[in-house]
C-alpha cells in the first residue's frame, strides 16, 4: 500500500507542477511577429506588395512579397510589442536569386550594415540579428531602404524577439555558416565539411586565397559597450599562411601566422583587449605574404569576452557594416516558378544567418510553433496513463482484500 501511495502521490505531483514548469520556459521562447500580421505604409511611394504572399517553393506558410522598386525608396512595417523590456530582434526573411539588398531601421536606430536578400540560388528562409534594443510596449516601426543594386524585391517572415534577462557578456562569433563579401572571386568553402577531420572544433571555414592582399568581410555583434578580450580560434596546417585581421578597419592583435610544418592541429591566438561600441561591426580578414609561400586558412571562432561593460540605458546607433551575418539557413526545395515581376540574376552572392553568444538557432518557420507545448501534452498524457495505472493497482489491490 505504501508503493501505491507513492505512485498515486508521484502522479499527482507531476500532473499539476510539470505542466506549469513548462509553461513557464514556454513564456521564454522568441515573440513570434508574423510580418503578415502588420501594418505597412511607405515613405516616397508605395511599393508592391502582396501580404499573404504564398507559393508552393517558400521554405515558410507564408510571407510578405514586396518590391520598392529604386533605391532609397522605403518599406514601413508597424508592429505591436506587448511588454516593456530588453530585446534581441531577429528578422527572418527569404532569400533568392532575384532579390535584393536593403538598409534596416527600427525607431530610427540602424540595425548594423545591409542584409542581403539575394543567394544566388533557390529560395532559403535565413536569419539576421538586428541587434538588441529597449522596446516599449506599444508600436514600434521597422524600416526596409533599397540600396544600390539590380534588385529592389524581397520576401519577409517574421520578427523574432528574445527578451534578454541581463545584457550579453561575451559574444562568439562562429566563421561557419556566416555570410561574407570577398574582395574577388577566390574560394571560400562555409562550412568546411569533413568536419570529423578538425581537431578538436566542430567547425570552420575553409579559405583558398589566390593572393596575397585578398581578403572578405562579414559582421559581429557587440552586446555592449566595453572592453573585451580578443581570441581567434583556428587550424594550424603545413599549407597555410597569415592573415591580419580588423574591426571597423582598425588592426585588432598582431598578424596571425597560421603555419605549421606538421598535420592539422588546432590553436589559438590572442589579439589582444580593445574598446568596442555596443552595436554590429564590420569584421575584415586579409590574407598576407608569408614566408610558407601558401594561402589557406581554416578558421573556427572569434571569442570576445567581456572584461569591463556598460549596461545601455537605450538602443543607440549601431555601427555600420557592410555585409550581414548568419547562420547557416535552412533550405528549400527548388523553385517550380518565382514571381512575375522577377527575372534571374546568376551572379548574385550567397549568405545566410547571424550566431550570437548562447544563443539558440532559429528553427525552420514549421517549427516556430512550440517543441514546449507538444512536450506540454506528451507530460499530461503520460501522467495521466500514470494516474489512471495507479487507479487500476488501486482497485485490484482494493478487490483482493475484499476477498480475503
Amino acid at each position: 500500500m505504501k508503493k501505491l501511495a507513492a505512485l498515486i502521490c508521484a502522479a499527482v505531483l507531476l500532473t499539476v507542477f510539470l505542466p506549469a514548469v513548462l509553461a513557464a520556459e514556454e513564456n521564454q521562447a522568441d515573440v513570434i511577429i508574423e510580418f503578415e500580421d502588420m501594418d505597412f505604409d511607405t515613405e516616397d511611394t508605395f511599393p508592391s506588395f502582396t501580404k499573404p504572399y504564398v507559393h508552393e517553393a517558400l521554405p515558410v506558410e507564408a510571407g510578405v512579397d514586396f518590391n520598392v522598386f529604386d533605391e532609397d525608396l522605403s518599406l514601413l512595417c508597424e508592429f505591436e510589442v506587448e511588454k516593456s523590456g530588453e530585446y534581441l530582434v531577429y528578422m527572418d526573411y527569404i532569400m533568392n536569386h532575384n532579390h535584393g539588398t536593403f538598409k534596416v531601421e527600427l525607431d530610427g536606430n540602424s540595425c548594423g550594415g545591409p542584409v542581403n536578400f539575394n543567394n544566388g540560388g533557390q529560395w532559403a528562409l535565413s536569419s539576421r540579428l538586428l541587434g538588441s534594443f529597449r522596446l516599449e510596449k506599444g508600436t514600434h516601426v521597422l524600416k526596409i531602404t533599397g540600396i544600390g543594386g539590380e534588385y529592389y524585391q524581397g520576401i519577409l517572415d517574421c520578427l523574432r524577439l528574445r527578451e534578454l534577462d541581463a545584457p550579453l557578456k561575451s559574444e562568439i562569433f562562429e566563421f561557419a555558416g556566416e555570410s561574407f563579401t570577398k574582395s574577388s572571386d577566390f574560394f571560400l568553402e562555409n562550412p568546411f565539411p569533413r568536419a570529423n577531420e578538425l581537431p578538436v572544433v566542430d567547425s570552420a571555414i575553409w579559405v583558398d586565397f589566390a593572393k596575397a592582399g585578398e581578403y572578405f568581410e562579414g559582421s559581429v555583434y557587440i552586446p555592449a559597450n566595453g572592453t573585451y578580450k580578443v581570441t581567434l580560434s583556428f587550424i594550424l596546417n603545413n599549407d597555410s599562411g597569415a592573415l591580419k585581421f580588423e574591426v571597423d578597419d582598425v588592426v585588432i592583435g598582431e598578424n596571425v601566422n597560421i603555419y605549421h610544418a606538421g598535420g592539422w592541429e588546432h590553436s589559438v591566438a590572442d589579439l589582444g583587449v580593445h574598446t568596442l561600441a555596443y552595436g554590429t561591426h564590420t569584421l575584415k580578414v586579409t590574407c598576407l605574404e608569408a614566408d610558407s609561400g601558401q594561402y589557406h586558412a581554416w578558421l573556427h571562432q572569434l571569442i570576445f569576452e567581456g572584461l569591463e561593460l556598460e549596461e545601455p540605458t537605450e538602443a543607440p546607433e549601431a555601427t555600420a557594416t557592410e555585409v550581414p551575418v548568419t547562420k547557416a539557413p535552412a533550405t528549400a526545395a527548388p523553385a517550380t516558378d518565382v514571381p512575375a515581376d522577377n527575372t534571374v540574376d546568376p551572379a548574385a552572392s550567397a549568405t545566410g544567418v547571424i550566431a550570437e553568444a548562447s544563443a539558440t538557432a532559429p528553427g525552420e518557420a514549421g517549427d516556430r510553433s512550440g517543441g514546449n507545448t507538444a512536450k506540454t501534452v506528451i507530460i499530461i498524457c503520460c501522467c495521466a496513463a500514470l494516474l489512471i495505472a495507479a487507479g487500476i493497482v488501486a482497485a485490484v489491490v482494493i478487490k483482493r482484500k475484499r476477498k480475503k
